[in-house]
């Protein structure tokens, strides 16, 4: 795993990289960043149920073919409805932006605990995960709040969480398969 984690130390900076740049617009145009998860959601729900529609002929005479239909028709209602009423879709985005940071703050809690061996800055992680389990929890719990508030707290948690993974992942590329225990690469 030692090993694994260092040959992919370049993943956690463009993770980072990626957090800032998104934080940083957050911060400069806030309505910017709302509106394009809103279009970007938009975009992939259309999009998606095109190609699903599309796949309805792939899979003709097939009960599968009513499955994707369905896939298809809801998709391209679910980016019609984005592009049609942002408000609702950004609330709605906000809400499982929230669920997703909640998640995936506790994998990375999780994912530093079984690199505390590994990786002296192991730590980061966990840093990392709980600035985004708040972030989540603050989310979830006022929805209704102003949108561009709440995207100055998602720009503050990607700055911080892209700062701490960058410099994980700069740690991992440094490092010599030493924790701070001693283990060894093998």
């Amino acid at each position: 795993m030692i090993q694994l984690l260092r040959d992919n130390w370049w993943l956690f900076v463009v993770r980072g990289v990626l957090a800032i740049v998104f934080g940083i617009v957050a911060f400069v145009r806030p309505d910017v960043a709302l509106a394009a998860l809103v279009a970007l959601y938009g975009f992939f729900a259309l999009t998606d149920g095109v190609v699903s529609l599309a796949g309805c002929f792939l899979f003709a005479g097939t009960r599968l073919v009513w499955w994707m239909l369905l896939e298809g028709l809801f998709g391209i209602a679910a980016g019609v409805l984005a592009f049609t009423m942002p408000g609702a879709t950004a609330m709605l985005i906000l809400t499982l932006l929230g669920v997703w940071l909640i998640a995936s703050g506790a994998v990375r809690t999780v994912l530093a605990i079984e690199m505390r061996q590994a990786v002296g800055d192991a730590w980061l992680a966990a840093v990392s995960g709980l600035c985004a389990v708040l972030a989540g929890i603050l989310t979830i719990v006022s929805p209704l709040q102003s949108a561009v508030a709440w995207m100055y707290i998602m720009g503050a948690s990607a700055l911080i969480v892209g700062a701490v993974t960058l410099s994980l992942g700069v740690s991992l590329r440094r490092s010599d398969g030493l924790g701070s225990r001693g283990a060894t690469t093998a």
